[in-house]
C-alpha cells in the first residue's frame, strides 16, 4: 500500500510587529535493547522532514521589515514508560538536525529564517525571498508574510522506538518585532519498529508540535500541527 501523509489541525506560530497584537498562534515497539540499526531507515526521505509555518503579523502602513527569527532545538523533558503509554526520552543528536533555509552559521543546532526589507507591493521580491503574502489576516487592519522552515532528521540516530521530544526556542534580532508568546514549543518525534525491512530497524512515524513545552506524551490539547506517516 502506497504510504500517505495526513496532515491536521494546523495553526502557525505568529510574531507581531509595530503595534500589532501577537497572535497565538501510537509507537509500535516489536522488541527493545540496542540491537537496533542506528538511524530512522526511512525508504520515504519526505518522512524525515518536519515542516512548519512561521507568520509575520504587519500592519497595513506598513512593509515588510528585515528580521532574523533563529529557532534553536534542544532536548526535551524525558518520561519513563507506563500503561499505555510509550517512554519518551530526551531528544537527540540536536547538532544533527538539518534546519533548511539557514542563515545561521554559527550554530549546528540552530536554523535561521530570515525576511528582508521589502515593499509589500513588491511581488517579485516577495516571490524571490519565497514569502507567502496573506492579505487582511488576522483582521483587515493586518496582513501576514509567511515563510515555512524544514526540519530534517535525516542525520539523527535513533537507537529505540519510542517518542523522542525537542524543545524548540525562537529569537529574533530586531527589538520592533516580537517573538510567538507561545515560547518555546515543544517537538515530539515517533520512532517505531519498521516492520517492512529485514532484521531490527527502525522508523519516524510522525511529528507532533506543540504550544509550549509539554512533558505529557498522552496530551491531546494545544498541539498546533500534526504529521503521521502509514
Amino acid at each position: 500500500m502506497q504510504k500517505r501523509k495526513v496532515q491536521k489541525l494546523l495553526s502557525y506560530a505568529v510574531a507581531a510587529i509595530m503595534a500589532a497584537t501577537i497572535m497565538t498562534t501510537t509507537v509500535s515497539a516489536a522488541g527493545t535493547g540496542t540491537n537496533y540499526t542506528s538511524g530512522a531507515d526511512n525508504t520515504d526521505a519526505a518522512e524525515k522532514q518536519f515542516k512548519f509555518k512561521k507568520d509575520l503579523v504587519i500592519e497595513n502602513e506598513y512593509n515588510i521589515p528585515a528580521v532574523t527569527f533563529t529557532f534553536k532545538a534542544e532536548p526535551g523533558t524525558a518520561e519513563e514508560a507506563a500503561t499505555d503509554k510509550p517512554p519518551v526520552y530526551a531528544g537527540i543528536d540536536c547538532d544533527k538536525i538539518k534546519f533548511s533555509p539557514d542563515t545561521d552559521t554559527t550554530d549546528s543546532a540552530a536554523g535561521s529564517l530570515a525576511y528582508q526589507v521589502l515593499d509589500k507591493n513588491d511581488t517579485t521580491g516577495i516571490t524571490a525571498d519565497n514569502i507567502t503574502l496573506k492579505k487582511d489576516t488576522p483582521d483587515a487592519k493586518h496582513y501576514t508574510a509567511q515563510k515555512e522552515m524544514q526540519l530534517d532528521f535525516s542525520d539523527v540516530k535513533f537507537t529505540e522506538p519510542g517518542i523522542f521530544r525537542y524543545r524548540i526556542t525562537e529569537t529574533s534580532n530586531n527589538p520592533a518585532v516580537k517573538n510567538d508568546s507561545n515560547n518555546p514549543k515543544t517537538l515530539d518525534v515517533y520512532v517505531e519498529d519498521d516492520t517492512t525491512n529485514d532484521g531490527k530497524k527502525l522508523k519516524i512515524s510522525g511529528f507532533r508540535l506543540y504550544n509550549g513545552e509539554i512533558v505529557d506524551a498522552n496530551k491531546t490539547d494545544n498541539y498546533l500541527q500534526i504529521y503521521q506517516f502509514y
